[in-house]
């Protein structure tokens, strides 16, 4: 169906699905509840809609696994790879730090969090939190290389 007179398209047309996430310094406007959200491209009105999902989230890092030579294990971690590395992404590490949404009378949070690659925090401040640490190994990532 990919001629001059052809009215038929060539392939199924589908939808593309973007979706952003990221932390917020607000959940709704000067509320001062850091907050995770998304942001979203509507596939009908085509703009981007925001929704809150998760309160009291302040920092979420991300650092990729690349694997340079092959065997399946990442032996390097970056927060920004380039596009030409993405091919070789195996795993992710998710630092998460989340803390209450409310302060807490008679509390100070003297504690130092670590958040990977991106350093630490010590917020000295009265709100309790709690950092979260994962690591994921991607099974299947899409256009892996093939040894020879």
């Amino acid at each position: 169906g990919c001629t001059a007179t052809s009215t038929a398209p060539y392939a199924d047309l589908r939808n593309m699905l973007v979706h952003v996430y990221y932390v917020s310094p607000d959940n709704n406007v000067g509320d001062g509840i850091p907050t995770l959200k998304r942001r979203e491209l509507d596939p009908t009105t085509h703009v981007f809609v925001t929704t809150p999902l998760v309160e009291g989230i302040e920092y979420m890092q991300l650092e990729y696994g690349l694997d340079a030579n092959s065997d399946g294990t990442a032996d390097s971690y970056n927060e920004s790879p380039a596009a030409t590395d993405w091919p070789n992404v195996v795993a992710v590490k998710i630092n998460i730090l989340a803390r209450n949404t409310e302060s807490t009378a008679g509390h100070t949070d003297t504690k130092t969090y670590s958040l990977g690659l991106a350093g630490t925090v010590s917020p000295n401040d009265t709100y309790k939190r709690h950092s979260y640490n994962q690591f994921v190994r991607l099974i299947n990532p899409a256009g892996r290389r093939e040894t020879p």
